[in-house]
């Protein structure tokens, strides 16, 4: 297409651009989590913001954080008790999902080149690198979801005062995606720093704790596409053109022409890194 170079960053010649790209994250994650918390914290009439918000996300991750806040007029509260509670039950969740996820290559794999004498290292020693590998990454994923979290809290609390009382739907979501943008921009930062070190990690480079940004754009997008999702639910579901329409045939076309589209793509391809997406590559898996 002609217009297909102006979507290559290599087209234009511009450092700023080039470093904006480099950090886009700190755009973009702040962008995201401030219309999560919009969704979330900002009351509507019909509520449908929240009913048709990620289950996942709402029960397993905002619920239990923010049940355990309370704003009040001239007053607000937090149960620290039970926030510690939570922060302890996901560490501990995905401490396990790490255990299971990185077993051959940080327990198994090591175990037998000690075993066949490929290695010099002691099992014990491989033992503790695998827990603590896992107890590291369980706990800086808590720590990235509570942090956005918590920072909100005091941000509103500091706040709220401050605000006049308003019936303006737009001018309340605005305060609320300006919160969460600033608490997810400042947790992005910390980040970065690496204000944690990875006790007990034996081999050197990187903080084992610091997320990389390959992570973080994954998180973008998953976080992107359920508000896509709840904003098209909320749509065909409620609005008056759409009503009476039968969108489960259409879906299931929509579907079934995308589905073939990625079976022309797995079979004309030879790009690892087209072949590695998960879509691609579990059509992949049903075509063999």
């Amino acid at each position: 297409m002609v217009f297909s170079k102006y979507r290559k960053l290599s087209h234009y010649d511009s450092p700023t651009l080039k470093k904006l790209y480099e950090n886009k994250e700190l755009i973009i994650f702040p962008a995201l989590f401030g219309q999560l918390l919009s969704n979330y914290l900002t009351p509507t009439r019909l509520g449908l913001n929240r009913k048709y918000q990620s289950q996942l996300i709402r029960s397993r991750i905002l619920d239990p954080i923010w049940s355990n806040f309370s704003l009040g007029v001239r007053f607000h509260y937090v149960n620290w008790g039970g926030l510690l509670h939570r922060y302890l039950i996901h560490n501990a969740i995905l401490a396990a999902f790490f255990l299971l996820t990185t077993f051959k290559t940080k327990f198994l794999d090591l175990y037998y080149k000690v075993k066949y004498d490929m290695s010099e290292e002691l099992v014990s020693h491989i033992t503790k690198q695998y827990l603590l590998h896992a107890a590291h990454m369980a706990n800086s994923w808590t720590n990235f979801m509570y942090f956005p979290n918590l920072i909100s809290m005091l941000l509103i609390s500091l706040s709220a005062p401050l605000m006049k009382p308003s019936k303006l739907k737009l001018l309340l979501k605005t305060y609320m995606k300006s919160i969460g943008f600033t608490a997810a921009f400042v947790t992005l930062i910390a980040n970065s720093m690496d204000f944690i070190p990875d006790w007990g990690i034996t081999k050197g480079g990187e903080n084992i704790r610091h997320l990389s940004k390959q992570s973080i754009d994954k998180v973008n997008d998953y976080i992107f596409q359920i508000l896509i999702l709840s904003k098209w639910r909320i749509l065909k579901e409620n609005h008056r053109l759409f009503r009476g329409v039968n969108w489960s045939r259409i879906e299931a076309a929509v579907m079934s022409v995308g589905v073939y589209k990625l079976m022309s793509l797995n079979e004309c391809t030879s790009d690892d890194d087209v072949k590695s997406d998960p879509l691609v590559n579990a059509v992949g898996h049903i075509m063999n």
